[in-house]
């Protein structure tokens, strides 16, 4: 399975509680001229509200390479085939246009600007050059992004946000281990691929973006109704099951009954292996990673 990595413009720095978010969906995170901007900022060159922390948690993040600083090649066929670098060439030919008008002496020349900035075009040139160029699954998040009319088919990018925004965004309390200990989880790991194959069916599906948001939102509420009516039925006989292992567990340990004391940790097992077969059986199981992180991270 391809790496899934996000793209961002450094404008969009340090911004932690989103890159956090973000971390729980996405393997890596690439921000096209990240160390200058991160060297700029420690000279002073920064946001009054930047703190000397948030700038070495950036440092942090670098070197466990959960953000970095991808190169940018402009001048490979492939890449020069592409819309993003016709829009790059667009939009250089529009400063070309600009900056020789104001050098003649005209300050308002009449020059349609391209409907994109220049950080916003770096961030797609970079998308589709992991895309086409190193094989990567990526895409760009922007501070624009803006999902596509109600009429229209939402896009694999749409989607995407659509499931990002239903992500719990851990606060800066949070630390930084512990998002990585929730993706490494053996659990998460399962569950994931499925959120990823239910997004790549849904881009397929030619709903609208509201479309997309509605469905998301009634599995979510199917899976947790499920989730819950399955624990309520086991609650009764888990408790009674705790409380009897508990009490017997002292006298069993005392008089070296071990084949009753590894029975009652099957017991135990037992309910688990239950409770995630009724998991997989969930309407709405392929979003359980949505709902797992939103209960990890809300305790």
């Amino acid at each position: 399975m391809r790496e899934l990595v996000a793209v961002k413009s450094p404008n969009q720095l340090p911004d932690l509680d989103s890159l956090k978010r973000e971390a729980l969906m996405f393997n890596r995170i690439a921000i096209p001229e990240l160390l200058s901007t991160v060297g700029w900022m420690k000279a002073g060159y920064r946001p009054d509200n930047v703190q000397e922390w948030e700038l070495a948690d950036l440092d942090w993040l670098i070197e466990n390479n959960i953000l970095y600083d991808p190169e940018i090649t402009l001048d490979d066929p492939r890449f020069q085939a592409t819309d993003a670098y016709n829009d790059y060439l667009q939009y250089q030919n529009a400063l070309w246009q600009v900056t020789n008008s104001v050098l003649a002496g005209n300050l308002q020349p009449d020059i349609t600007a391209p409907p994109f900035s220049m950080a916003e075009l770096i961030v797609r040139l970079t998308s589709v050059q992991l895309r086409d160029l190193e094989d990567k699954d990526a895409y760009p998040l922007l501070d624009s992004n803006i999902f596509s009319t109600q009429g229209e088919q939402a896009s694999k990018s749409d989607v995407l946000q659509i499931v990002i925004n239903a992500l719990p965004v851990p606060d800066e309390s949070t630390p930084w281990e512990q998002i990585l200990e929730f993706r490494s989880d053996s659990d998460s790991k399962d569950r994931f691929p499925s959120l990823r194959n239910w997004m790549n069916e849904v881009a397929r599906a030619k709903l609208s973006p509201t479309e997309v948001e509605e469905k998301l939102e009634y599995l979510i509420f199917e899976f947790e109704r499920h989730m819950k009516l399955h624990r309520m039925k086991n609650n009764k006989g888990t408790m009674a099951t705790l409380f009897i292992t508990t009490a017997e567990f002292l006298e069993d340990l005392a008089k070296f009954k071990w084949s009753k004391i590894v029975k009652g940790l099957f017991t135990v097992r037992e309910r688990k292996i239950a409770l995630l077969e009724s998991e997989l059986k969930a309407k709405g199981n392929e979003i359980a990673y949505i709902v797992h992180a939103s209960e990890h991270f809300s305790r």
